[in-house]
């Protein structure tokens, strides 16, 4: 315990670290991550690979999806935050990560350079850039070449270079350049298993030999095919990103870890969608209404129309906004529980926060204390943690001011609308699937109109639609601007495969 507060009073960022933010970290630190707690701590000392993604896109406003984000990475930095805990994915990883190695040295006959590891992890840092720190997973030789390689054991496989893990080869290789490692180029080697291998291999493989890991790492290079393969990706080396990464880095660390200062979160942007968007959801959401008139012959349109609204609207805010129509509801994902209790627990709640129950006895407690008899059955060590609530985990996250909608998951809620004049169109949906059935959906769609413009004139013939609610009529009446008011995703990067 004494080393690790003298390596939290040693922080750059001591002063301005709130006492209690700092007690709640220590004390959940040791409580939850206590075999790692040096190591936590020593993290805090400056950015990482793993942490500067979510840096680069808070900063820079990347479109690309990643793991955490700016203003968890500071919190974290400010012991604001506890470590993440360990998920089964990150489990997986970290067990099969020596797995991985191996079997990349087999396939692709590399040699791990250990003066270039050793000089990366032993260099003194640059002026100025203490806060950039890391680990490579590995530098190697590969034909006479000498390669930062990052090993990653995904749940599903896939050649995509996402844009975190390139940000972290960078960073590793920035590490090695200060150092004065010369680096030729990066590789991902992403271990590619079956789901059922995968488990079974996280079981064995802490209580495998040497040998009999190597053995299985020979048979996964030698078998070389999908579900049990090691492929190694090369990943350009751009000098333009290792410069945003150094700036970025020095703006995080400088202006917000030094200051005391949580970044504030981007400004949401106002719905906004094309008219064909627009009509599509009108469209949609008609669709939908008219599914569950009849849903007993129509079950599976309505689980299809609710997947096409989650897809066309992904992404876009929706709160107090109108839509196309009034028919059908959209209400954004909600938090589930358990989202609910994590972000408690990383936030340093304790057990008393997230419960009103009482503790209860612990099984494994009680049996120790009756190995060595003669124990006190009311000690406080014998009692387990009630269970944490979700009630009691909101409650705690609102006091804080956490905003909770940032952590809702999932697809939006549909419903029908209750409304009078929208309850009346709804019987009249019924009446008109009970006589036409199989050809109802079709012949009553608007979607079918989305394909022929000069199908919008003729509508109102097929279906009146000042019976419905909502503003459809007005997007059919601007239908043809065509002019999109959505910024379009960033692309996505992808790599040639080094097989």
């Amino acid at each position: 315990m004494s080393d690790i507060k003298s390596i939290l009073a040693s922080l750059e960022q001591a002063p301005v670290v709130q006492q209690e933010h700092a007690e709640r970290w220590l004390g959940g630190v040791m409580k939850y991550h206590r075999e790692q707690a040096e190591w936590h701590a020593k993290r805090l000392k400056g950015i990482g690979g793993s942490e500067m993604g979510a840096v680069m896109r808070g900063l820079y406003g990347v479109k690309e999806s990643g793991f955490g984000t700016l203003q968890r990475v500071v919190q974290q930095k400010l012991m604001m935050r506890l470590p993440e805990f360990q998920t089964v994915h990150m489990k997986r990883g970290t067990v099969l990560e020596p797995l991985a190695r191996l079997a990349f040295m087999y396939r692709y006959r590399g040699i791990q350079d250990q003066a270039a590891m050793d000089a990366t992890a032993t260099a003194p840092k640059r002026p100025g850039y203490e806060w950039l720190v890391g680990n490579p997973d590995d530098i190697i030789q590969l034909n006479g070449k000498r390669y930062t390689t990052d090993y990653k054991v995904p749940n599903s496989f896939s050649d995509e270079i996402e844009y975190d893990y390139r940000v972290q080869l960078h960073h590793y290789a920035l590490l090695s350049r200060m150092a004065g490692v010369k680096i030729d180029g990066l590789i991902l080697a992403k271990l590619d298993l079956s789901a059922e291998l995968a488990q079974s291999l996280v079981d064995r493989v802490p209580s495998m030999s040497g040998a009999q890991l190597h053995d299985v790492a020979k048979t996964i290079a030698r078998m070389d095919m999908p579900g049990m393969r090691v492929v190694g990706l090369g990943v350009d080396m751009e000098r333009s990103m290792q410069v945003d990464i150094l700036d970025a880095g020095a703006t995080a660390w400088n202006d917000y870890v030094i200051q005391g200062v949580v970044p504030p979160k981007p400004a949401e942007q106002l719905i906004e969608l094309d008219d064909q968007r627009m009509l599509q959801v009108g469209a949609l959401q008609q669709q939908y209404a008219m599914a569950k008139a009849g849903i007993n012959y129509l079950s599976q349109q309505v689980t299809d129309i609710e997947s096409s609204l989650n897809d066309t609207l992904k992404g876009v805010d929706t709160a107090g906004k109108s839509l196309p129509l009034s028919l059908v509801k959209i209400a954004p994902p909600r938090v589930k529980s358990e989202v609910l209790v994590q972000e408690a627990r990383a936030l340093g709640a304790l057990p008393a926060d997230l419960s009103s129950g009482e503790p209860t006895y612990s099984v494994t407690a009680l049996l120790e204390e009756i190995k060595r008899l003669k124990g006190d059955p009311d000690a406080a060590h014998l009692k387990a943690d009630p269970e944490p609530e979700s009630g009691k985990a909101k409650a705690y996250l609102q006091k804080l001011g956490v905003d909770l909608e940032a952590l809702a998951t999932g697809n939006f809620g549909l419903r029908l609308s209750t409304a009078k004049a929208d309850k009346e169109i709804g019987g009249v949906f019924e009446r008109s699937a009970a006589e036409k059935f199989g050809s109802w959906l079709d012949e009553n769609s608007l979607a079918a109109a989305l394909d022929d413009d000069d199908q919008l004139e003729a509508i109102d013939e097929d279906f009146d639609l000042e019976v419905v609610s909502g503003p459809l009529h007005e997007v059919f009446a601007a239908a043809e601007s065509g002019e999109p008011n959505q910024t379009p995703s960033t692309p996505k990067y992808t790599s040639a495969s080094m097989r």
